[in-house]
């Protein structure tokens, strides 16, 4: 039930201020606000009062607001057997933090477990369409009894992506989470976040107690969850407004 996701979140909180700060910077548009002067109607220009005073009509100012976009972020967890206990424990931490986060704004996320079974195996555990309540909290706090198969890097990347792309969002933001990031291509893992980028989509890898490599763009290493907070992530989610 949800309780188990709040105690995840309760018990994982850490030194996540920065990633709470620039995580929200990173997915909210700025607002537009626009203003035009010497209106006859609106609110009182205090500018203007000489003006007033000498009875002219046009001492007011109006305001034109847009909201701000929208954004929509993709979670693609791996839930194959070497992601068991530490490494899909850790992913849930992830998950569950930067998925409370994005709810207290306007942006939309999906969570989809990847697996390879013979073929590559999806799992939703919150759709585009489905809010954070208690079934979904549920389903993502459990993600680590799904694990079982290999890991089907290359497949579960690309469906990620085509998946992301007929979404209709201001921003779109592809997070991918796996214990094999290094261990696999980082030819593959370039080659498809150079495509992301040219689908106008950004992408962020996740390794779960990997290591930071400058080869493989984009890449966070996550050995703890308090490193969410730390300056690698900080610098790509800055680099995203």
């Amino acid at each position: 039930m949800k309780w188990r996701f709040n105690s995840i979140l309760s018990s994982t909180s850490g030194k996540l201020g920065a990633l709470r700060v620039n995580l929200l910077r990173a997915i909210r548009s700025e607002d537009y606000l626009g203003k035009s002067i010497y209106e006859e109607q609106g609110r009182l220009n205090c500018k203007q009062l000489a003006n007033l005073k000498l009875g002219r009509k046009d001492v007011f100012f109006q305001t034109d607001r847009r909201d701000e976009e929208n954004s929509a972020i993709s979670f693609m967890v791996d839930l194959s057997c070497s992601m068991e206990g530490f490494y899909i424990q850790t992913a849930t931490e992830v998950v569950v933090q930067m998925a409370n986060i994005i709810s207290k704004t306007n942006s939309i996320f999906s969570v989809v477990g990847y697996k390879d079974m013979g073929c590559l195996r999806l799992t939703v555990f919150k759709g585009w369409n489905e809010r954070l309540n208690s079934k979904t909290k549920e389903q993502i706090a459990n993600m680590g009894d799904y694990v079982d198969g290999s890991t089907p890097i290359v497949d579960a990347y690309r469906w990620q992506l085509r998946n992301l792309d007929k979404v209709n969002a201001f921003k779109k933001i592809a997070v991918f989470i796996t214990d094999d990031a290094v261990g696999s291509d980082k030819k593959a893992f370039n080659h498809f976040t150079g495509v992301a980028e040219q689908m106008g989509i950004y992408p962020i890898i996740i390794e779960i107690s990997g290591r930071y490599r400058s080869d493989i763009k984009n890449l966070v290493a996550v050995n703890d969850i308090d490193d969410l907070g730390k300056s690698v992530m900080g610098n790509i989610l800055k680099r995203l407004k």
